[in-house]
């Protein structure tokens, strides 16, 4: 069974159709969507606050884990250049969690 990303439902059908492929491809470039994983608009996702949460650099981790954590930040970055960049960041947060669970 693939593993989906959850974002809040009612941020992500704000968003255009476009608006929201520009955040799947932004998952997809960066390796952090695929095999099946898709995002999945779910009204229990809390909704995006302010801030920037979550990832980091751990020097410890194994190499997969090191290259889930590269994707993770050049996926934060390209979030700044969409119209919810906070909705794509938690997207790619979500992304990166199980991108790690895998390794």
């Amino acid at each position: 069974m693939a593993d989906n990303i959850k974002v809040n439902s009612t941020e992500w059908n704000t968003l255009t159709k476009d608006d929201q492929e520009r955040v799947k491809n932004i998952l997809a470039v960066t390796g952090l969507l695929k095999g099946g994983i898709s995002i999945t608009p779910d009204p229990s996702v809390k909704a995006s606050a302010a801030g920037l949460s979550g990832g980091g650099f751990q020097p410890a981790a194994s190499f997969c884990k090191i290259g889930c954590d590269i994707a993770e930040a050049a996926a934060v970055a390209a979030c700044a250049a969409t119209p919810a960049p906070q909705l794509c960041i938690n997207a790619v947060h979500a992304a990166a969690d199980i991108c790690r669970q895998n390794c």
